[in-house]
């Protein structure tokens, strides 16, 4: 069965929102304040680009693995919204910093995993928001304990996982300061190598599956 081809990179954040609510037009969308996570990604597009661009491609692919793997349309949505504002603490984050080069130093590495904890605290104060957490906090951990805070296998939540494949995936499939692009078969290659270790072993083929809309 052909598999109908879709853009990538995302387009624009308009395109990613009408792809994403039209399945949720009988759902509350306003359980998130959407103005503000809009304004939230205008805030970061204008910090550092690459970072913006990367979010709503994580936030695409997580919409798609998470519609894969038969979640509910207001899970998918919360998901999706997760991972459009997962890297939004890198908006406090020095873009000499996230654009280097060459390799980080021991302290420049401190910085870039403080990222998580700063997106937390930006949202500390919209009671909204609580339930992003778990996507923002967790987003770098792996099933096999060696993530930034060694959660390990159940003890990391399933938006997380799910956000964790997306955001490798693209971080791969990106041009990166530090390296070129990957091709979709060498970025494939990496997420079936790292099943089990990095990625939940039960997410590996669903995701590799989406991958053909690409």
């Amino acid at each position: 069965m052909l598999v109908k081809k879709i853009d990538f990179p995302v387009q624009n954040l308009h395109d990613l929102m009408e792809e994403i609510l039209p399945e949720l037009a009988h759902q509350n969308t306003n359980k998130f304040n959407l103005k503000i996570i809009t304004n939230l990604l205008k805030t970061l597009k204008i910090h550092h680009p690459g970072t913006y661009q990367h979010s709503l491609n994580v936030a695409r692919l997580s919409a798609w693995l998470a519609r894969e793997l038969g979640l509910p349309q207001t899970e998918i949505f919360e998901i999706a919204i997760g991972a459009l504002i997962h890297d939004i603490g890198k908006i406090k984050i020095a873009s000499s910093i996230l654009d280097k080069p060459s390799k980080l130093t021991d302290e420049e590495w401190q910085i870039i995993k403080k990222h998580p904890k700063i997106g937390i605290h930006l949202l500390a104060e919209y009671n909204w928001a609580h339930n992003l957490y778990p996507m923002i906090a967790y987003h770098h951990e792996r099933v096999d304990g060696n993530g930034y805070l060694r959660l390990t296998g159940e003890e990391i939540p399933l938006c997380a996982k799910i956000i964790c494949i997306a955001d490798a995936f693209d971080a791969m499939y990106s041009t990166r300061p530090y390296r070129p692009k990957l091709t979709l078969t060498q970025c494939l290659h990496e997420i079936k190598k790292n099943s089990g270790t990095q990625f939940d072993q039960d997410l590996v083929e669903p995701f590799i599956s989406i991958t053909a809309k690409i």
